[in-house]
């Protein structure tokens, strides 16, 4: 009797033969994969997975304006008057296509500014997903307000109901202090 009896032989080829076939195809698809990710740059494979959320500040002598997202597909537009200390926030109906909601706060008590001294304001948005004061509903924007001659520092919410908003009505009231601040431990003295 045969060490190897051939319908075997030819069974335990094919599957060799099979098998050896199988890796070569897996290598194959691998080492493409491998090929188009190199060529890819480190920016694109970034920008492949995530998703960017950007907001905008700008500032001149007498007024400074930021936009933030309030809430699911809605942004609202935050200007800060110097002369009067009026922070605002416009949110843009998305339906309608214009300004429906208002929410308003001035600043100068929270950041201490002086009567009659005209004040350094700068003023950026963030995101925070919290529950406003007494468990009341926020927006997904934070806005934040410096007084350069105080050093002082206020942080505010939008007040926010998602059920009005699904149902398009206007929402207007006081923007809500989250929280106040000193950046500076020191006074300047002019």
């Amino acid at each position: 009797m045969p060490l190897f009896d051939r319908p075997k032989l030819r069974t335990i080829a094919a599957f060799g033969a099979g098998l050896a076939l199988g890796l070569a195809v897996a290598a194959g698809v691998m080492i493409g994969q491998m090929q188009s990710a190199s060529e890819m740059t480190l920016a694109e494979r970034f920008l492949e997975e995530t998703e960017l959320h950007a907001t905008g500040a700008s500032g001149g002598k007498s007024l400074a304006i930021a936009t933030g997202v309030i809430d699911e597909g809605t942004e609202g537009v935050f200007l800060l008057d110097f002369l009067t200390g009026d922070l605002q926030c416009w949110v843009i109906n998305p339906r309608a296509g214009r300004f429906t909601n208002m929410f308003k706060y001035n600043v100068i008590a929270d950041l201490g500014v002086e009567q009659g001294k005209t004040p350094d304001y700068v003023m950026t948005t963030g995101v925070a997903d919290f529950r406003g004061p007494a468990g009341s509903a926020v927006g997904r924007s934070l806005v934040y307000v410096a007084d350069g001659n105080t050093g002082n520092v206020g942080c505010y919410a939008v007040p926010w109901n998602r059920q009005l908003a699904a149902n398009m009505s206007v929402q207007m009231g006081a923007l809500q202090p989250v929280a106040v601040g000193k950046a500076r431990a020191v006074a300047i003295q002019e």
